[in-house]
């Protein structure tokens, strides 16, 4: 029975019952919410290169840790950089969830002791500061 299930070329439209049933979007036509989470991607930063495409940056070429946002876009971040989140300019501070999404927590102020991944963008070596380029992280003291 499950070797007769599959794509059978047929409309993936099924049809919906009441007055608007006739309104129902094709597949792959614009969603609803398709321009606000382009507009928060691009507020937010998530506009890391989208699969299939490899998970480099377009600037410098070096690569970093894709990860999904809860709006479908995706966000480089810098790999294997947790970071102090009191030490991270608002609106670059990451979390990444234990399903791997990651979520933006814009302005608001840190848990105390909360550790953020930082965007790649803004560790990039090609960008300057005003695109926005490389911040000054303070790095950890050895001792």
């Amino acid at each position: 029975m499950l070797e007769h299930m599959g794509n059978t070329g047929e409309s993936g439209i099924i049809p919906l019952h009441g007055p608007d049933g006739h309104r129902q979007r094709p597949p792959h036509a614009p969603q609803p919410w398709e321009k606000t989470d382009r507009a928060q991607a691009a507020l937010e930063g998530a506009t890391g290169p989208e699969p299939p495409a490899p998970p480099l940056c377009p600037n410098c070429g070096l690569v970093g840790d894709r990860c999904v946002t809860y709006y479908g876009w995706h966000v480089l971040l810098e790999p294997d950089l947790l970071v102090p989140a009191h030490r991270v300019p608002a609106w670059h501070r990451w979390y990444v969830d234990s399903d791997g999404t990651a979520w933006n927590s814009r302005a608001d102020e840190p848990a105390p002791g909360a550790m953020c991944r930082v965007p790649h963008r803004i560790t990039c070596p090609v960008l300057r500061l005003e695109e926005p380029g490389p911040l000054p992280l303070p790095l950890p003291h050895a001792g």
